[in-house]
């Protein structure tokens, strides 16, 4: 029976749950994660936060998919056309080579002023001048397009122009 990535509704605030047990089965399971800062009352804390809200992600057969949806915080399987949605391989690799390098701090790679390319994705080979740098985001103006836009993409996809 093939096995291939579906998407499930899981309980608000339940991914990282899900996933554990999951895990813990034996399945192979995706959840999307990102670093982000938070204020708690006496502190700021970084602590990791679903990508995606409500969403789970496992590679399953369609067997194991019945078998995954009797966890108790797994609400439904994410449907397309009436029948359970497929995700594509190559989109569960995308969304996990983007978030692989999503926590670097920029400010320790680019400073204002300078000239980079896009090294890898849909926009690899444009060159840009960075206009501002916070911890995870790029402010550039392209120069091809002449066009200026704030983009959160990781360190390693940029590269300085020498």
């Amino acid at each position: 029976m093939e096995t291939v990535w579906r998407a499930f509704y899981t309980r608000p605030r339940h991914e990282m749950k899900v996933h554990d047990r999951l895990v813990e089965q034996g399945y192979e399971v995706f959840c999307p994660l990102i670093k982000t800062r938070v204020r708690w009352s006496d502190r700021w804390k970084k602590v990791y936060k679903p990508v995606i809200s409500g969403y789970i992600f496992a590679h399953v057969t369609e067997h194991q998919r019945l078998e995954v949806v009797q966890d108790p915080s797994i609400i439904n399987t994410v449907f397309w056309n009436k029948m359970p949605a497929v995700i594509r391989d190559e989109e569960i690799v995308a969304m996990q080579y983007l978030l692989n390098g999503a926590d670097e701090d920029f400010s320790d790679n680019f400073s204002e002023g300078d000239l980079i390319s896009i090294k890898n994705g849909d926009f690899r080979g444009l060159k840009g001048v960075v206009l501002r740098v916070d911890k995870q985001t790029l402010s550039l103006r392209l120069e091809s397009l002449q066009l200026d836009f704030v983009v959160q993409i990781p360190a390693r996809m940029v590269g300085v122009e020498l």
